[in-house]
């Protein structure tokens, strides 16, 4: 079983990954629909009656509006062939809550919608999906701007044939998501570091750019293959440039509505290492996001 745990806020920020969700359709899905109470702020004393009364009053009002969000989003994820619950109304911080609620029930993966603010809006996802991108141990779906409520989806797959990414991989596949309808294997490579390390390769008789060119194709052609069992269609491209300019670059050639793509590491120092790139794409780019990690077993 693939147990999803869908983040609800007042705000309607869910509505993006709600509706990937129910187009994704990831097989044997169980979605559990989670809205956490954020406890209310009150400046005030609060031994004095009064204001607790407030408070009680404030965190009712919130379970009670919450727990009308989380129905409403279980029925539209069970109209779209969903199995959906609505677990009880939780109070805490929303990203600590849905960690330990998913850790808890072993699910799989973390979906929850971006919040963008502020002057310089691309830099910021918002407190929640920052904290869960770093720190969560399940795979997340970031939804993001004007999605589609209906219809088949248009993903890319980015991959650096590392170890992790062929774990990454297999994770996708183990998701099996069935409303994925065309979906593009990308390899990013900056090929202006060719001629820096061509010194470095006098007895080198093939030129650099084409081996790495015939052994990335080789490697692509084997994860499309890898990819038949999705039912979709399946291509392939190789980007020589940066992650960071060839990922937007293919998602708006092929007009993706999603970008799938591994991360490891949880928190800061890991994350500059290898899940930068991730994290950027998250962070600072438009479109919807699918980080890939690792859920224990069921």
């Amino acid at each position: 079983m693939n147990r999803i745990v869908l983040g609800v806020d007042r705000e309607g920020h869910y509505e993006p990954a709600l509706r990937l969700l129910s187009r994704l359709r990831p097989e044997s899905a169980a979605v559990d629909v989670l809205h956490v109470a954020e406890i209310p702020l009150l400046f005030s004393d609060m031994t004095v009656p009064s204001a607790m009364e407030l408070m009680a009053d404030a965190m009712k009002e919130e379970q009670q509006c919450g727990h009308q969000l989380c129905e409403a989003a279980a029925e539209r994820l069970s109209r779209a062939g969903l199995a959906a619950r609505v677990p009880p109304v939780t109070g805490g911080y929303p990203s600590a809550e849905i960690m330990a609620y998913a850790d808890r029930t072993e699910a799989r993966l973390i979906a929850v919608g971006a919040t963008r603010k502020g002057v310089l809006r691309t830099l910021f996802l918002g407190s929640v999906g920052r904290a869960l991108v770093i720190g969560a141990h399940q795979s997340i779906l970031i939804g993001k701007g004007a999605v589609a409520e209906t219809g088949p989806l248009r993903a890319v797959f980015a991959t650096d044939h590392s170890a992790y990414a062929e774990r990454s991989l297999q994770e996708l596949l183990a998701l099996a998501p069935k409303g994925i309808s065309h979906l593009t294997v990308a390899t990013c490579y900056p090929k202006d570091f060719l001629p820096a390390i061509r010194p470095f390769l006098p007895e080198f008789v093939v030129d650099p750019a084409e081996w790495i060119g015939a052994y990335l194709t080789q490697r692509n052609e084997k994860v499309v293959s890898a990819l038949a069992p999705l039912g979709c269609t399946v291509d392939a491209r190789i980007l020589e440039e940066a992650p960071g300019s060839g990922l937007p670059r293919i998602m708006k050639e092929t007009g993706a509505d999603l970008l799938i793509l591994g991360a490891q590491g949880h928190g800061f120092l890991e994350r500059l290492k290898l899940g930068s790139t991730a994290f950027h794409q998250v962070v600072s780019e438009p479109y919807s996001v699918l980080v890939l990690r690792f859920a224990p077993a069921a």
